[in-house]
């Protein structure tokens, strides 16, 4: 059986998923915003604020010129994943093969499928009206293989509008919208000879025929890099036919084998399977209030009866809580979520419980909450150890039970104010070089290291990034020096320590070659650490790269 598959693109995604229960929105422009060097740049944009000229990656202020009357919202990239693979779990009903593509897409391979719903053109009329009832824009294109479907929903007609246009309705690709009525869809969607390969006006490529609809395509929709593309276009090389007939040999030798290895894969000559993900046990449970509340006493109240339910569920399935959320649902249509991350995964409501207060005290629901729910977005299976113990001794015995317990759950109470991430331990690292002798490690998913090597090479307390110091005397040998605007006088110096930079790695701090380090000991009592750079691709001088304190 020939192989079919689906690829989805929700190109307005990250503001439909957002905006899209909004009456205006096929009105008034709206877009979502990201934060990068304290400026906000455009990550998504509706089809009116498209229209007006704001596109992605475009500053908040210029597209604030534009559209003064721009409605806009900080993106959340959580947020957005999980809607995406809620839209996964959706998708699933047509196919058992569901995979996410990317930041907005979905790849269904449908081989087989398209029996269960009266053949192909009715499972793809069908998905269109799920997404025109989810008020969802979707491309859709469908073909032998991953590539060739891929390459089929994110082309765009430079002379024509691929998405939905609400004054051009004659104009749409296969992008659908919800609306008082279900509108035609339809037509301009490809220009010149590739319109002669699709039935019906849609982004379906015949069986059998990937190789005529992709030669016609650009090289840009073989998912390659843009530095790929760029350097393609620099050769002249501009869609895939002209690419497909070039000699293979000095195409691998001049790119390296990703071109080749998309070419193949779109055309069908290499295989690409779908990484399905297992599905997840989900564990959730929510109370819905016949009055908004919004006293902390009754919001705490109801995360314990929450929390108790949710216990027994997780319990008898055999399984420990890593990570869960509590949502609360407020009666202006706002969703607030707080996030517990657990040090040691565990059952006990009542530490999660201890752990959640600490949140919400600190949590401003100033409109009711008519909805809470509990939801585990983390677990692991219950592992049962043998503890060490002693007969000798009780003490013992209970001191190896509680040990571990109460640090992990130390840890996870800081970690819930501060964050885990945040919670850092150290370990030894093989290597000379003073800034790479340790590694740094997470407490909350790593273990301690109680023996570290033993070395003779002494190092300072605070190590911090090479500071030029000037030297007041220029003799042979460095008796008086400046750093931080302070004169300093050598009494004693020990040394030197030869390090050598690591030859099979460019790294930029070590470009000034070989260094010599001293520990010296100076006049005002400072211990530092320097050394004599010897010059390599940077000049040479005199640095300070720590204090022993």
């Amino acid at each position: 059986m020939r192989k079919r598959f689906l690829s989805l693109w929700f190109p307005y995604l990250g503001i439909e998923h957002i905006f899209r229960s909004k009456s205006d929105f096929n009105k008034a422009p709206y877009a979502t915003v990201t934060k990068n060097n304290n400026l906000f740049f455009i990550s998504s944009v509706s089809l009116f604020a498209k229209n007006k000229g704001l596109y992605i990656g475009q500053s908040l202020n210029d597209a604030q010129i534009l559209c003064p009357n721009l409605q806009i919202k900080e993106a959340d990239i959580f947020i957005e994943n999980r809607f995406l693979k809620n839209l996964q779990r959706w998708a699933e009903k047509f196919s058992p093969l569901v995979s996410i593509d990317g930041k907005a897409g979905l790849i269904l391979d449908i081989t087989g499928c398209g029996n269960l719903f009266g053949g192909e053109s009715s499972l793809i009329n069908k998905i269109e009206q799920d997404c025109i009832n989810m008020k969802l824009t979707v491309i859709i294109g469908a073909a032998d293989t991953i590539g060739a479907a891929w390459a089929l929903a994110h082309y765009e007609d430079s002379n024509s509008q691929s998405y939905r246009n609400g004054d051009l309705i004659d104009q749409e690709a296969r992008a659908t919208r919800s609306r008082s009525f279900k509108r035609r869809i339809g037509a301009r969607l490809m220009c010149g000879p590739i319109n002669t390969i699709f039935s019906s006006n849609k982004r379906i490529a015949k069986p059998g025929e990937v190789g005529n609809v992709l030669n016609a395509l650009p090289i840009s929709l073989l998912r390659l890099s843009q530095k790929e593309v760029s350097e393609l276009v620099q050769l002249g090389i501009s869609n895939v036919k002209e690419l497909e007939v070039l000699p293979r040999g000095p195409l691998e030798r001049r790119f390296g084998l990703n071109i080749l290895k998309r070419l193949d894969q779109a055309f069908g000559r290499c295989s690409e399977p779908i990484s399905n993900i297992e599905p997840n046990i989900y564990f959730s449970v929510r109370m819905t209030f016949p009055e908004p509340i919004e006293l902390q006493k009754d919001i705490l109240a109801v995360t314990e009866r929450l929390l108790t339910s949710l216990g027994e569920k997780v319990s008898k399935s055999g399984k420990i809580i890593k990570r869960l959320q509590l949502h609360f649902y407020l009666i202006n249509h706002e969703e607030k979520i707080i996030e517990v991350n657990l040090s040691q995964a565990t059952v006990s409501m009542e530490k999660i419980l201890n752990l959640f207060k600490l949140q919400i005290e600190k949590l401003n629901l100033f409109f009711g909450v008519d909805r809470m729910r509990i939801y585990v977005s983390e677990i692991e299976p219950l592992n049962l150890k043998q503890k060490d113990i002693s007969l000798d001794s009780k003490i013992a015995l209970n001191c190896n039970m509680k040990t571990d317990t109460l640090f992990h759950d130390l840890i996870t109470r800081i970690g819930a104010r501060i964050g885990l991430n945040r919670i850092v331990r150290l370990g030894p690292a093989d290597s000379n070089i003073p800034e790479k002798t340790v590694n740094v490690f997470s407490v909350a998913w790593s273990k301690p290291i109680m023996e570290w090597p033993v070395s003779f090479l002494s190092r300072p307390i605070h190590i911090f990034q090479p500071e030029p110091i000037i030297p007041i005397c220029l003799k042979h040998t460095l008796k008086t020096f400046r750093w931080r605007s302070v004169d300093f006088e050598i009494i004693h110096a020990r040394g030197p320590e030869r390090i050598a930079p690591e030859w099979w790695l460019d790294d930029k701090n070590w470009r000034t070659g070989v260094r010599d380090y001293w520990k010296v000991i100076t006049n005002r009592g400072e211990t530092l650490w320097i050394y004599k750079a010897h010059g390599g691709t940077v000049s040479g001088e005199w640095f300070c790269h720590g204090n022993f304190g």
